[in-house]
């Protein structure tokens, strides 16, 4: 089986997490508003993305934040 590529880092992987986090619980304490959906949407994208280490965004630019090559396969 192909393992999947990854672009993000362990670093980017655990910024990406905690604004997530927070984010979600950022729309969790706000009334029922439209700034809630932008911040659940933006948590969720941010937590999703740290948990299977692939940006889409840094796909297209082709960027990576990976620290070194053996990152980038899974054992």
């Amino acid at each position: 089986m192909k393992n999947s590529f990854h672009n993000i880092g362990s670093a980017d992987k655990v910024i990406r997490l905690t604004i997530g986090i927070i984010f979600i619980l950022i729309a969790l304490l706000l009334p029922l508003t439209l700034w809630r959906w932008i911040f659940g949407v933006l948590g969720a994208i941010l937590v999703i993305t740290s948990l299977i280490r692939y940006c889409p965004i840094y796909s297209i630019f082709k960027f990576t934040t990976l620290d070194n090559k053996n990152e980038n396969r899974e054992n």
